[in-house]
């Protein structure tokens, strides 16, 4: 396995010197992105892990840090670069962009261009495996930052939004208009990258590119320094602190598909196809599944890939279904060795598959097309959900009008947050069972006045007490949960009214599902815990009793 380099930036500010004279571009939490996602490599042992946070983030450092890394990394290293922060744009001075503007990272000291940054990516080698992630705004749409600079709320909500505003970005250009056409000129007359030819360069290293939203997007970041940027957090959220073990393409799946409306991640590709980078797991330089050369398995999607010393049920089902194709193990005994290995090779060289001896994703899909049947977990994937009869029965005493209301958008969410397996859906029912009442009560019955002033719930305006009072399935309660989801769901309005989340049922049954999302739920409900996940949801322990019997009924019908 190759080495491992990640440079992590992320910038609460900039040097009001370097731009306008005034903004400074404040940010709370872009230094906490930066931190989480060092924290990856961290984790993954990485052989150089480089972070810069406002002040140490400018151009020189970052320009320095991919001049090093670009000699250092070979074919088969991989290079995680990330980016938290304000997004800029400069007149293009070199016509390589279609609306005559260079997307621009605001670093400390100065502008960072996409020119540069491209300049740069060509030069490493060919085979090196770059992954760039960058959470900012690329706006094309610059009258809209106008508008949104002279509004009123601007100056409260300035560090909502992480882009230069437009008057800034006119001042500070023409403020360093020198400068900037300066290196414009410089990189367009460079042809000492290593892929120059035809008055331009060629990327040989395979890159892919993860933004926070589309180039006419703005991306959201959190209003204070506990929370990651909107992008961030839903990225980290689908890590799942490592456990994710898919390939790329699903990584981005999953993020974009539990982003607000208005913010869309971008994915692209720069440099030669790499088939084996696109089938491995995000930042791990490694097959997907596969975190290290040990043997023991580690599961994809619920499937477990295998190799040389593997050992367990799943292994002795391989073993059968090769024997079964006319392979000569002898017993299946559950213990992946030498026979076990050449037989797989053979195996995949009959179905044109890769011939490494790893039973994986692949592997299994042919073999599953053959007859091939796994062990281990059910997974309700079907689409289908549970059906109303199972719902009514767990939900006991509830009238049929809320059973038929809320039986679609309750499989709906279940599907979308990954509450997919048996002991997912009993938990996540039993408690949404408890909190609404057999889904009764969609909004909380006491008047909220005794969370008037409560700052851990974000209660802070006289009133908000009364109106964020508990609304949901499980009972969202207090602003900042309210603003919170709000602001996932991509519409602002459920602040305005939170009412709406009691009286329509996709969002009672979303706020629900996004709730146990943002706490963690699925590995408690995977622990059958139900102790931790009441803790998690009430603070404490009331109406346990309740919460198991909701529990029994769930498991006697879904398991």
């Amino acid at each position: 396995m190759g080495k491992k380099y990640s440079l992590s930036i992320g910038l609460n500010k900039v040097d009001p010197a370097s731009y306008d004279g005034e903004w400074d571009g404040e940010l709370a939490c872009c230094e906490k992105d930066a931190k989480d996602i060092n924290s990856i490599a961290v984790s993954l042992g990485y052989d150089r892990k480089e972070i810069l946070l406002t002040k140490n983030a400018t151009r020189e450092k970052v320009i320095n840090c991919l001049q090093e890394f670009s000699g250092e990394l070979k074919t088969g290293d991989y290079f995680l670069f990330y980016y938290s922060g304000h997004g800029g744009q400069l007149m293009d001075e070199n016509n390589d962009e279609d609306d005559d503007l260079d997307e621009t990272w605001c670093l400390y000291n100065g502008e960072l261009i996409d020119d540069e940054i491209y300049y740069y990516l060509s030069r490493f080698d060919a085979g090196v495996r770059i992954y760039v992630l960058s959470d900012s705004c690329h706006s094309g749409t610059v009258i809209k930052a106008a508008v949104r600079k002279s509004s009123p709320d601007y100056i409260q909500n300035r560090n909502l939004i992480k882009s230069m505003p437009a008057n800034v970005a006119v001042n500070s250009n023409m403020k360093r208009k020198k400068f900037y056409e300066k290196i414009q000129k410089e990189i367009v007359s460079r042809k000492d990258g290593p892929g120059f030819a035809d008055g331009q360069w060629s990327v040989k290293a395979s890159v892919k590119l993860l933004s926070g939203c589309q180039d006419n997007q703005e991306s959201g970041a959190s209003p204070d320094a506990f929370h990651n940027s909107d992008f961030t957090d839903r990225l980290l959220l689908i890590w799942k602190g490592g456990n994710f073990k898919n390939n790329y393409e699903n990584f981005h799946t999953k993020i974009i598909s539990t982003m607000p409306s208005n913010q869309t991640p971008k994915v692209f590709s720069l440099g030669p196809e790499d088939p084996d980078f696109e089938r491995q797991s995000p930042f791990t330089n490694a097959e997907a599944g596969i975190y290290s050369n040990g043997s023991t398995p580690l599961k994809y999607n619920g499937v477990t890939l295998i190799k040389i010393g593997s050992k367990g049920e799943l292994v002795k089902k391989w073993q059968e279904f090769l024997t079964g194709q006319g392979f000569d193990l002898g017993k299946a005994d559950g213990d992946f060795g030498n026979k076990t290995f050449r037989a797989t090779i053979e195996f995949q060289k009959q179905q044109n598959l890769k011939a490494d001896g790893i039973a994986g994703m692949n592997t299994f899909n042919k073999a599953l097309a053959l007859g091939f049947k796994f062990p281990g977990e059910q997974i309700i994937s079907d689409g289908k959900g549970i059906t109303r009869d199972q719902l009514s029965y767990i939900m006991t005493g509830a009238k049929a009008a809320d059973i038929d209301t809320f039986l679609n958008p309750i499989n709906k969410i279940m599907t979308k947050y990954e509450i997919n397996t048996p002991l997912r859906i009993c938990h996540f029912l039993a408690q949404v069972g408890h909190e609404s009442g057999s889904l009764k009560y969609k909004e909380e019955i006491a008047s909220g006045r005794a969370y008037e002033g409560r700052a851990d719930l974000g209660n802070t305006h006289p009133g908000d007490g009364v109106k964020f009072k508990g609304h949901g399935l499980i009972q969202l309660t207090g602003r900042l949960n309210h603003t919170d989801y709000a602001n996932y769901a991509g519409d602002p309005d459920l602040i305005v009214n939170p009412k709406r989340i009691a009286l329509e049922p996709e969002h009672s049954a979303g706020a629900s599902a996004w709730f146990w999302m943002t706490r963690k739920l699925n590995p408690l409900a995977d622990q059958d815990d139900i102790i931790r996940i009441t803790k998690k949801i009430n603070g404490g322990l009331n109406g346990l009793e309740d919460r198991k019997g909701y529990l029994r009924r769930a498991k006697k019908v879904l398991m």
